[in-house]
């Protein structure tokens, strides 16, 4: 947890406990969970110190990965679409080894990062000379202005909207019900990148369920 936040944190469990409250924390991340994304989360649970197995609940256990990044990217998507088009101040850190190899400049005493079929290349702030990392096999935390290529097919090509929200446990139909409601692209990348990954979520209710500290409907 970032320290600028720890005072915050330890307020809520203090005046939590007032209240009756049991607090646990733990940081989860969405990759644990069956979602192919570097996106670490505070999670704090508060359960009324009087309700039954209150003092037994754990954070849900990592899950064998069953997806990979290329099972959450839509390859109908038109590389010649104006949405997934890089801009020029982003073609400026992409080149071509000797051999033909895409690779894209970082901070780091080579100087660069060779990228591999169906990895993500995280784009944002192209003139910073110190940005490191930004190759991966999953997708970087999304934000609310993401700005993350993939590279399939001999191509690059910038996620969609659809793309992130599959990032973030949502399904298709999610991002069909948020368009036909006049929600752009845009707004739904901001929307995206301001959630909690879904997965992450419903496992730790799934606990709750478990202890019976919360009532599934009959």
């Amino acid at each position: 947890m970032l320290w600028k936040f720890k005072d915050c944190h330890q307020y809520y469990v203090d005046v939590m406990e007032e209240f009756g409250y049991i607090s646990y924390s733990d940081v989860l991340t969405a990759s644990d969970y069956n979602i192919p994304q570097n996106r670490d989360r505070v999670f704090v649970v508060s359960i009324l110190k009087n309700v039954p197995n209150a003092e037994n609940f754990v954070f849900p256990e990592k899950r064998q990965p069953r997806w990979k990044l290329k099972d959450f990217i839509d390859i109908s998507v038109d590389f010649s679409a104006p949405e997934v088009q890089l801009t020029e101040r982003e073609k400026s850190i992409l080149f071509r080894l000797e051999d033909g190899t895409l690779a894209v400049r970082e901070g780091t005493k080579k100087g660069y990062k060779e990228i591999n079929e169906w990895q993500i290349i995280n784009l944002s702030i192209p003139g910073s000379k110190n940005r490191r990392g930004r190759v991966g096999d999953n997708a970087k935390t999304i934000t609310t202005s993401p700005r993350q290529a993939i590279y399939y097919d001999g191509k690059i090509r910038m996620l969609t909207a659809k793309e992130y929200l599959r990032l973030m446990g949502f399904k298709d139909i999610d991002y069909k019900k948020m368009r036909a409601a006049g929600i752009t692209d845009n707004q739904i990348c901001s929307l995206a990148g301001n959630s909690i990954c879904v997965p992450v979520l419903e496992a730790i209710f799934l606990q709750l369920v478990k202890l019976g500290i919360i009532k599934t409907p009959a």
